[in-house]
């Protein structure tokens, strides 16, 4: 199983899965600039949990800052592993947004248990 988009819990049957993205507003006004955040997993994604944190004008993802590209958008691609791409909405975000998910990938999901903690999780939700 495995959050889905509205954080229900819905069936895993694919070898490489994205959990529910989380937002968080950030500590200026407790509210969330309203862009979005999109992942498109490559051919050797890995299991990973994601910290994503806005911090003046650039994101910060897993440790590495992006710069905003034109159009309010941020873009963040490993390789042949993961594309995150973050697009600013009417709503600027503000520091501390965040967003949090997880990619899982195992071909042998069923009756499997992943129990281990993810580094660099915010886990104040």
């Amino acid at each position: 199983m495995k959050s889905a988009a509205d954080f229900r819990l819905e069936p895993d049957n694919s070898v490489a899965s994205i959990s529910g993205i989380k937002e968080k507003g950030g500590t200026l006004n407790g509210n969330a600039g309203n862009g979005t955040c999109s992942i498109e997993l490559k051919s050797s994604p890995k299991t990973e949990g994601y910290k994503i944190v806005y911090t003046s004008g650039k994101w910060k993802f897993n440790g590495t800052e992006v710069a905003e590209n034109p159009n309010g958008k941020w873009i963040y691609d490993v390789g042949n592993e993961i594309k995150i791409t973050i697009s600013e909405g009417n709503i600027p975000f503000i520091n501390d947004d965040k967003f949090d998910f997880s990619v899982f990938v195992s071909s042998k999901k069923l009756n499997s248990t992943a129990t281990s903690k993810f580094d660099d999780v915010d886990s104040d939700f």
